[in-house]
């Protein structure tokens, strides 16, 4: 079976393995990130679900490389699929310990946004935004999530929550520029993209590792 190559990023202009090395080189960000959460994790006890999520972010450095390495459409599934998952684990999680959703809620809300992301993906076209719109139901989640914890009263974590929602956001405006500024900056900024990206999940785990709390009775 064939794969169609992709020429997706200002960085790229061959085929080559290394063709777009700022771009696969700067997935060990979230490599760092995951390997740092996992051994927190064991530190601190973590719940399994937060461990797992920890692991999910290695998996999106790694499939995030292959991508920016191999350029072909088999590659492209192997970044999106960590994605998909890590996104639909820490939201759900968010929903549950976080707010304290009921389970149902939590799923309708989860099912809600992880069709955003698919319709975005198969129906709108790749130059519309660069491709950002993929990444906009999970930030809006991200958002109303850290106004509920506000709305909860849980003071520093909601503000770090909401950090990492505005770090997102942040990350999203250098993915969507690099095919504007290719003229300018042959480079691009998706690498920046990557390291901001990794922040961001940085910033989230980080709340997931170390907020636990106490149980309101909401249901």
């Amino acid at each position: 079976m064939e794969f169609r190559a992709l020429d997706l990023y200002c960085e790229r202009l061959s085929a080559a393995f290394w063709a777009e090395p700022a771009n696969a080189l700067s997935n060990l960000a979230f490599v760092f990130v995951g390997v740092w959460a996992l051994w927190q994790g064991r530190k601190l006890s973590a719940r399994p679900m937060v461990m797992i999520m920890a692991g999910l972010i290695v998996a999106v450095g790694i499939g995030s490389f292959l991508f920016h390495t191999y350029a072909n459409t088999l590659a492209l599934i192997g970044d999106l699929v960590p994605i998909f998952v890590f996104t639909s684990a820490y939201l759900f999680h968010s929903l549950r310990c976080f707010i304290q959703w009921p389970l149902k809620r939590s799923l309708v809300a989860l099912v809600a946004v992880v069709a955003g992301m698919a319709l975005a993906q198969v129906f709108v076209p790749n130059h519309v935004l660069n491709g950002s719109l993929l990444y906009a139901p999970p930030l809006l989640a991200l958002f109303c999530v850290a106004g509920a914890m506000r709305a909860r009263h849980h003071g520093k974590w909601s503000q770090l929550y909401a950090a990492g929602a505005a770090t997102l956001a942040l990350s999203l405006v250098m993915r969507t520029l690099d095919p504007v500024i290719c003229d300018a900056f042959p480079l691009g900024t998706h690498f920046l993209w990557h390291l901001l990206n990794g922040a961001c999940l940085g910033i989230l785990i980080t709340v997931a590792l170390r907020f636990d709390p106490a149980p309101t009775g909401a249901g």
